[in-house]
């Protein structure tokens, strides 16, 4: 179970339990995909997008749909170089 705080207020997302109750892990890959038509350009800035935060496509459009927080690996990156600077 997830629980993260948006605007809106606290959401809870239950994830990783199959619905037949044998508590067996829920895969995503074989399930239904969702098509969403972009431009090229659109495409070319998700990915983008989603490569900055060291995340795949889709699971940068799940964090994104669902309203979680995102963190770019771009700015874990610039704090690691600044404690760099600072230890020496």
């Amino acid at each position: 179970m997830y629980e993260f705080e948006t605007t809106s207020g606290a959401k809870t997302i239950e994830a990783g339990i199959g619905d037949d109750g044998t508590g067996a892990i829920e895969t995503r890959k074989g399930n239904t995909p969702i098509k969403v038509w972009v431009t090229p350009g659109e495409k070319r800035s998700i990915e983008t997008s989603a490569r900055n935060c060291g995340m795949s496509t889709s699971a940068y459009l799940r964090q994104i749909s669902l309203g979680m927080p995102i963190k770019s690996i771009l700015d874990q990156n610039s704090i690691a170089d600044l404690a760099r600077v600072n230890a020496d």
